[in-house]
């Protein structure tokens, strides 16, 4: 039988628990910048328990946030920012 299942795209090593927190924490621009550089177009990293994705290719970008916004959703955490931060690209949807 085969497994329907797609590898993770590539990204950091990271501590367990903490991931690539302290690293956001400190230069968010700066780690995504890296994480563009070091592991192309499609990465992904650990926030605790969390999966994070990274698109640094506007071709992607634009088909997640125009061609596939029925089907993408943010995490609960993300649309409960928008109470501290306000609507705007980081917490709507659609």
């Amino acid at each position: 039988m085969e497994s329907t299942s797609q590898p993770h795209p590539p990204g950091p090593k990271t501590p367990p628990l903490l991931g690539s927190a302290l690293d956001l924490i400190r230069d968010a621009v700066a780690f995504s910048t890296r994480m563009a550089r070091d592991f192309g177009p499609i990465s992904r990293t650990n926030v605790g328990p969390r999966n994070i994705w990274f698109l640094s290719d506007s071709e992607l970008i634009e088909a997640v946030l125009v061609g596939k916004h029925r089907v993408m959703h943010k995490d609960e955490v993300t649309r409960r920012l928008e109470e501290m931060v306000g609507q705007g690209l980081m917490t709507s949807e659609g």
